[in-house]
């Protein structure tokens, strides 16, 4: 444990962890961390599912160094905030940390100072059924903390809000439908919105407009395009009519697409060569530039009026699309056929037009949106292919039970 400063003092703090639910008898560490279950955690467990109230099934001991005890708690509430949230998220239920007790080390010798005592009574929810199997849950810390803790990822902004306000949600009974609903769906808004910021030169075009993967459009916009470069040698291919194999790959490797059968390739002078592709409705240009063949994407002058007008950055586009991208993004783009679903259930809610409830209906809608979060901040905390994750997550079914 390094000292921050010179005057700082080394400090022990030491707390209750709630309702948490550990792996057979051992307990695990995570930097400074350790978290120790009770010797009888599992009939502890017992009672909380029994009784619906708070107990606490272990603790946690945090080495810091801090200039006076007080502060020393602080900053362990602070640092153990992370791992509150994120341990609330995985048992699917409150985890959290009370009763803290400060010891200063001298001389490898602990001196209890004050701490800070709490009753916990509260029973908002204080049982479900875990998300991540208990045995992984040590290496779901491990893998999720530096995540949560690096919000400057590219890929990754509001990972912290989100899990804040879905594990509020989460913590709803379903006794008026809907309930967890409309939170949840403000969760995937934050997510979409952030993740769009994050990307506002991605952009969205539907299956009926220009396909080509990319940040290209604006620069084709203005001009034609650069793809890539391939070998001289391959325009003999391109003499003979046809797509040289290795334009084909090179056209994979770089761009995500591959030419369709249906082309025309055309000859124009010395070393210049029009691919039109019908099917996919593209034109290429290959032009021989110093001894290699530069690929270009060109668009003709009504093309890109039209693409100039109707093509707009990822964080200007409708919340829908928004989501699309993001699940996309993530490989859960076979549930955006959901996602307009439940979007119009949410307009409705909103809106106030829906007047009576299909119960069963409604509730199924809640548990496919919770189950796409579920899957898509396991996929943003890199743990989603884990085999600690509850089966029943792992399917594509969004109502699996198992």
């Amino acid at each position: 444990m390094k000292k921050e400063k010179e005057d700082d003092k080394d400090y022990e703090v030491e707390l209750n962890i709630y309702n948490m639910e550990f792996w057979k008898n051992g307990g695990f560490t995570h930097d400074n961390i350790e978290f120790i279950p009770y010797g009888d955690y599992k009939e502890i467990y017992e009672k909380i599912k029994n009784e619906k109230i708070h107990y606490p099934t272990g603790k946690a001991k945090i080495s810091l160094s801090a200039d006076t005890h007080n502060k020393a708690i602080e900053k362990a509430e602070i640092i153990l905030s992370d791992y509150g949230r994120l341990l609330t998220f995985a048992q699917d239920r409150d985890v959290f940390f009370r009763h803290y007790i400060c010891y200063e080390i001298e001389n490898g010798n602990r001196h209890e100072k004050r701490g800070l005592r709490s009753v916990v009574v509260g029973v908002d929810k204080t049982y479900g059924s875990s998300i991540i199997h208990p045995a992984g849950i040590e290496e779901f810390i491990k893998i999720a903390i530096p995540v949560v803790r690096n919000e400057a990822q590219f890929e990754r902004p509001g990972i912290i809000r989100a899990i804040n306000w879905f594990n509020v949600a989460n913590k709803r009974h379903i006794k008026i439908v809907p309930t967890m609903f409309p939170i949840f769906w403000i969760v995937l808004e934050m997510l979409a919105n952030a993740h769009a910021k994050a990307n506002e030169k991605e952009f969205i075009i539907s299956d009926d407009e220009f396909k080509i993967v990319g940040h290209k459009f604006e620069a084709l916009i203005g001009n034609d395009l650069v793809l890539f470069s391939i070998p001289g040698e391959l325009e003999e291919g391109l003499n003979k009519g046809i797509v040289p194999e290795g334009l084909n790959k090179k056209m994979v490797e770089t761009e995500g697409i591959s030419f369709s059968k249906n082309i025309t390739i055309t000859k124009e002078g010395e070393g210049k060569w029009v691919i039109i592709d019908e099917e996919k409705k593209n034109t290429y240009i290959v032009q021989k530039e110093n001894g290699e063949l530069n690929t270009y994407l060109t668009l003709n002058h009504k093309k890109r009026k039209t693409l100039e007008r109707n093509v707009g950055g990822i964080n200007r586009r409708p919340i829908g699309n928004k989501i699309e991208s993001l699940l996309t993004s993530y490989k859960l783009g076979i549930y955006n056929s959901e996602i307009r679903e439940l979007k119009k259930f949410r307009d409705n809610i909103i809106h106030g037009n829906v007047l009576s409830y299909d119960f069963n209906k409604n509730i199924d809608n809640e548990r496919k949106l919770k189950r796409i979060l579920e899957k898509l901040i396991l996929s943003m905390l890199d743990f989603d292919d884990n085999k600690f994750v509850h089966s029943s997550i792992r399917r594509d079914r969004l109502l699996a039970l198992q």
